[in-house]
């Protein structure tokens, strides 16, 4: 299903980033500035009459994920050994 509501706010923030990045004198203008607010707002806007069943659903896995990893055995085991590994490495950087 394809919402024009949320079409239009992601084309207009990709029209914002892409001139934002583009043009430097366009970050201080009061323009840029109402943009971002107007933008802003249509987000939480979207969020809250279209997008909070889903977000929310979307944010409890995320979290729950982040969770499953972060107490997950191997996955500490990798992070251990990368973290040594990156550690013995370091001795040998400072001469290059």
């Amino acid at each position: 299903m394809r919402d024009p509501d949320l079409k239009d706010y992601l084309n207009d923030v990709n029209t914002f980033i892409n001139r934002s990045m583009t043009d430097r004198t366009y970050l201080d203008t009061q323009d840029f500035k109402g943009i971002a607010t107007d933008l802003m707002r249509r987000a939480f806007q979207l969020r809250d009459e279209k997008l909070g069943g889903p977000m929310d659903r979307l944010s409890k896995e995320t979290s729950a994920f982040v969770t499953a990893l972060q107490n997950d055995e191997a996955t500490n085991v990798i992070r251990k050994d990368l973290e040594d590994l990156a550690q013995s490495m370091y001795p040998i950087f400072l001469f290059l």
